[in-house]
């Protein structure tokens, strides 16, 4: 198999577990989204889709992981522009930690970003 193919496989098995993840926390299945995250950081921990899975899987399970979570989406913004998806999740962290006037800031601003779009 030559490295093009691999890379492409790679990159399909991650967006699958990704959306494992999604679904199992709309599924209140955090414990089998937990599996699907551990097996998409056995591949590559810092890849940017794991990363964001594990930030989905933080929020949902709430408490201590909430700070976990901001934090990645912190990282995130700070490596790519902050987009409507990112500042959203910042928010609801926010939220979650009881800071409401940044939350509202930004979701003002993820609005903002959504109607220049």
């Amino acid at each position: 198999m030559d490295r093009v193919s691999l890379l492409c496989q790679l990159w399909i098995f991650g967006f699958r577990h990704a959306l494992n993840v999604q679904i199992f926390i709309k599924m209140h299945r955090s414990d089998f989204a937990e599996r699907q995250l551990r097996m998409m950081q056995q591949i590559d921990e810092d890849h940017t889709l794991t990363q964001l899975a594990n930030a989905w899987l933080d929020l949902a399970v709430g408490g201590s992981k909430i700070q976990e979570a901001h934090l990645i989406f912190q990282d995130l913004s700070e490596r790519y522009q902050s987009t409507s998806l990112l500042l959203n999740g910042k928010a609801v962290c926010c939220m979650h930690m009881g800071n409401f006037d940044e939350a509202e800031t930004l979701l003002v601003e993820a609005l903002n970003k959504a109607s220049f779009s």
